[in-house]
Order: C-alpha cells, then sequence, then structure tokens
C-alpha cells in the first residue's frame, strides 16, 4: 500500500446536490452534483507517521550503543 492510498482511503468525500452517488466524485460530477472533501486523510495519516517514526527512533536509541559497543572484527564478512 503506498502513502496515496492510504490517504485515499482515510478521506472521506460527499456528493451534495439532489444524487448521492458515495465516494466516486467523478460519478458525482456527471449524476450533477458537486464532491465536497468532508475529512482529508493527509492529517490522520500524517500523526500514524509520526508515531511510527518516534517508536522507531526510540527503538533504534536502544539498539545502537550495543552495535556500537561491538569489537571491529565482529562487523566484518567472514569469507568462507
Amino acid at each position: 500500500m503506498t502513502a496515496t492510498e492510504a490517504e485515499q482511503m482515510l478521506s472521506h468525500i460527499a456528493c451534495t446536490g439532489n444524487r448521492n452517488e458515495g465516494n466516486n466524485a467523478h460519478a458525482c460530477g456527471e449524476a450533477g452534483g458537486q464532491c465536497v472533501t468532508l475529512r482529508d486523510g493527509f492529517y490522520p495519516l500524517s500523526f500514524g507517521m509520526i508515531i511510527i517514526g518516534a517508536f522507531l527512533g526510540w527503538h533504534f536509541s536502544r539498539i545502537l550503543p550495543e552495535l556500537e559497543a561491538m569489537p571491529i572484527h565482529k562487523w566484518r564478512a567472514k569469507v568462507k
């Protein structure tokens, strides 16, 4: 799933006018209505990504000191 697809899933649009065409903006316009965005998915998606980033930052801040303390020979690839 891409960020654009996630944003579209979190967005909510409505068709104004006499016809209710659901979440299809193209069909709404053809039916004589106007598509109105009631809730944009950008802000919930951004909030979720900030939470995930904070968790990853916290997780890696615990792991990195252990990795930095390892001797250099453990970082090298072994030739078989």
